[in-house]
């Protein structure tokens, strides 16, 4: 994100194409913020990114129509954002560093690696010994139960729903009703009846 010079969001942000929303939007940290929070779907990390307090997003939207109403634009955007961040979670997993006594891990490694790193200290120093820092790779099931459900709702939603016609709901109550009414007249009669003198 561009900060400073005042044109994020007018001829790109981080190389993506402008948000069109941001035309009406003069004011740079305006333009700023709500590049930042379409990139984030987070307002204290678009605040914290351009260097406003949290309370200003707050106080334009409030103040200024045109800026409330970019905001608005800029909610599905920010989701779709998140959206493909999840997803590529989910399809690629996150990486989690593992320590040992307060220290990374270190795995000797060939040069060649993309994440070869050369020893700079030690007795090794120089000597051309590579190591990569040694991670493991997490992928959320949850992420991708989520993405899952909204991509095909019919076929992963909890719930299912079920639609009935005033008429039939009507049917369904009738018939209902009848077979209560039975019951109620089966009662009162066997109560109404005298005890059998047979015995």
């Amino acid at each position: 994100m561009t900060e400073g010079n005042g044109n994020a969001g007018g001829s790109g942000v981080n190389g993506r194409e402008a948000y069109p929303f941001l035309d009406r939007i003069v004011h740079p940290k305006k333009r700023a913020f709500l590049a930042a929070y379409c990139e984030t779907c987070n307002i204290v990390q678009a605040a914290m990114l351009c260097g406003v307090p949290r309370s200003s997003h707050y106080h334009w939207k409030n103040a200024d129509d045109d800026y409330a109403e970019a905001f608005r634009c800029a909610g599905p955007i920010a989701a779709e954002f998140l959206e493909a961040r999840m997803t590529d979670r989910a399809l690629n997993g996150q990486k989690h560093y593992k320590f040992f006594k307060g220290d990374p891990i270190r795995m000797p490694c060939d040069q060649d690696h993309p994440e070869a790193i050369e020893v700079v200290d030690g007795e090794n120093e120089g000597t051309g010994v590579f190591f990569r820092l040694y991670y493991e790779v997490d992928y959320p099931e949850t992420t991708a139960i989520f993405l899952l459900k909204g991509a095909m709702p019919e076929k992963y939603r909890e719930r299912y729903e079920v639609r009935v016609s005033e008429e039939e709901l009507d049917s369904v109550i009738e018939d209902r009703m009848e077979v209560l009414a039975s019951r109620e007249a089966s009662i009162a009669a066997r109560r109404d009846r005298p005890p059998d003198s047979d015995t």
